[in-house]
């Protein structure tokens, strides 16, 4: 079963790009040029990246990394749009344009959705870039080109917020009376069921443009298609064994503490991992996970200058580790 699924999925992907005879080319915006990459290796398929922003302008250099290390290409990197020129919310499509693109994948921001967000659904303002999310989707499909679409966020859109109803449903409006020619639906995925090391359930908004569907709904996803993968296989051992700046170290002394009391209970697993989501100055509680990625909150340190989260090293030992 796994590699009948892996193969359809190659042969899907072939076939898409064998069709256009050049690399897929893929927006995704709020999502970082390379969000795609894992999927595109295991098709063995190119694909180049477009219509990629970020208002942090200090995350140049981490794209330039991804070219030197082959993950990226050097003119999908020229091509970014950093800082006041990387605000999606200011670009205007009948001025400034996007550039035509096969796929469109997006993770727009969940803050006004998400359990520790506003849970306002459409009654906040932070909801304004997953509606400028679905201009952009319109705005691609009447233009030409594009095949799929593909929109991840929390699972609460699909929940009734601020008195009305879902945002999910909303969304399914503005799409199915926006790109009539495309067939769509919403999905719920669980990582930790996909064979990564991270609990977080997310819901997927797929589109697939019509002419494409192999039967008349879109197919079920598939969710043996990557290996398991486990927590050390990911981090890098190499890094020093810092403290993330803003935890202090009193708190990594009670943590130290916690893990070696859950040794002696048999209770720790291989790598224990703690969240860095607490303003700093301030001591945290003792929330442990073990062989799993914690959470990334959006008031945690800055990614452009520090590592994202902290583990503590297989004998209580603190170790820093690059994202995964």
């Amino acid at each position: 079963m796994v590699d009948g699924q892996q193969m359809a999925m190659k042969e899907m992907m072939h076939s898409l790009s064998l069709h256009q005879c050049r690399p897929l080319l893929f927006a995704e915006p709020f999502v970082g040029m390379g969000g795609v990459r894992a999927w595109m290796h295991i098709a063995n398929v190119a694909y180049s990246s477009r219509n990629v922003f970020d208002t942090d302008a200090r995350l140049e250099g981490y794209y330039k990394a991804l070219v030197k290390s082959g993950h990226a290409k050097a003119e999908d990197v020229k091509e970014m749009k950093f800082g006041p020129k990387g605000d999606m919310m200011k670009i205007n499509l009948k001025k400034d344009g996007l550039k035509p693109a096969d796929a469109m994948i997006v993770g727009a921001p969940c803050n006004a959705f998400c359990g520790n967000g506003e849970k306002l659904g459409a009654l906040s303002k932070k909801s304004k870039p997953f509606k400028v999310v679905l201009k952009w989707a319109i705005h691609l499909a009447w233009n030409g080109g594009l095949l799929v679409i593909g929109i991840e966020n929390s699972p609460l859109i699909a929940s009734e917020l601020g008195g009305r109803e879902s945002f999910v449903s909303y969304v399914m409006k503005v799409l199915t009376a926006g790109i009539p020619f495309f067939a769509f639906d919403f999905v719920f995925s669980e990582l930790s069921e996909l064979g990564l090391p991270h609990n977080r359930r997310r819901c997927w908004v797929r589109g697939l443009r019509r002419d494409l569907l192999p039967e008349i709904e879109i197919p079920p996803p598939m969710t043996t298609c990557f290996p398991k993968v486990r927590l050390e296989e990911i981090l890098d051992f190499m890094l020093p064994n810092d403290v993330v700046q803003g935890v202090r170290l009193k708190t990594i002394k009670q943590y130290e503490i916690q893990v070696k009391e859950d040794i002696n209970f048999g209770k720790a697993g291989r790598i224990a991992c703690i969240d860095l989501h607490r303003k700093f100055g301030k001591e945290y509680p003792i929330v442990l996970r073990y062989d799993c990625i914690p959470p990334l909150k959006r008031n945690c340190v800055s990614l452009s200058s520090c590592c994202p989260h902290t583990t503590l090293g297989r004998h209580g030992k603190s170790a820093s580790s690059a994202a995964p």
